[in-house]
Order: C-alpha cells, then sequence, then structure tokens
C-alpha cells in the first residue's frame, strides 16, 4: 500500500488523487509491483518459523539430557520438578535466541520499507 502511495506521488504530485483513483489503482497492472512484500513477508515468515524450530530441538534436547539424567530421573519422580523440567526449562534456555529473532524479522521489514 505504501508502495502504490510513493508510486502515484510520483505520476500526480504528492496528495494530486483522490480515493477513488487510488481504489482504482490497486487493480491496475502498471502499479503492481507486489513481490518486494510479498518476499519480505515469506523471509520474515522463514526466520520466524527456522528461529522457532531451532531453539525448540535445542531446548527439547537439553530438557531430554536432564529428564534421562540421574538427578532428572529423581526429579522427574516429583510432579512439580516433572513440570520444572518439562514446561519451564526449555522456554528458560531458548529465551536468549528470541531478541535475535526479532532482529532479523525487523531487519527484513526495515529493508523492505526503503
Amino acid at each position: 500500500m505504501e508502495g502504490l502511495k510513493k508510486q502515484m506521488d510520483e505520476e500526480y504530485g504528492e496528495g494530486g488523487y483522490d480515493a477513488t483513483e487510488y481504489l482504482e489503482a490497486l487493480t491496475d497492472p502498471k502499479y503492481q509491483q507486489n513481490l518486494s512484500p510479498l518476499a519480505t513477508g515469506l523471509a520474515v515468515g522463514a526466520v520466524s518459523f527456522g528461529t522457532d524450530f531451532i531453539a525448540g530441538k535445542i531446548g527439547s534436547g537439553i530438557a531430554g539430557s536432564v529428564a534421562a539424567s540421574a538427578i532428572g530421573k529423581k526429579m522427574m519422580a516429583n510432579t512439580l520438578a516433572k513440570f520444572i523440567i518439562t514446561k519451564a526449562i526449555p522456554p528458560l534456555v531458548t529465551l536468549k535466541a528470541a531478541p535475535y529473532q526479532e532482529y532479523l524479522e525487523e531487519g527484513f521489514k526495515v529493508i523492505s520499507n526503503k
């Protein structure tokens, strides 16, 4: 939408078109260069999925290792400890990856707006 507005501002001058012309331009092939937003959306989705997938594998691997150890087995006997190992530890382990995931996603958004 912002790209269309920029193209129309270049052609008609800033604000030199009305709402009807803008709506018509949405369907005009002349203005349809929508691959950039689509590619950006796909890239953001891929980064989000990829980092969540990797973080999930890392978190579950660590939790599985802890649960398989002697101390982990003793803790698994305790219901509260079982809850902590299976539900609390994996998110905490992967918590440090979240800022980097957000950084990559916002980077793709900034690049697409240029």
